[in-house]
């Protein structure tokens, strides 16, 4: 999971939806993002080097977040 959400804000969300830690491998939240000059958090998602797109599920609300 990769999203521009605070560490505490979307942890909470995520043991909702993955309670016993078995289908979410992988967390990746704000500090993970680029900044742009506006303040503006993007998920570059050049960093997932070996795994494919398919594999990747972005939870955001804007679009622009992973506009990389």
């Amino acid at each position: 999971m990769f999203t521009a959400s605070h560490h505490a804000y979307a942890d909470v969300v995520l043991d909702i939806l993955d309670p016993n830690k078995e289908l979410i491998s992988l967390r990746l939240y704000r500090e993970h993002c680029t900044e742009t000059p506006d303040g503006v958090f993007i998920k570059d998602l050049r960093i997932f080097k070996g795994v494919e797109i398919k594999d990747i599920l972005i939870v955001d609300n804007a679009a622009y977040s992973f506009g990389y």
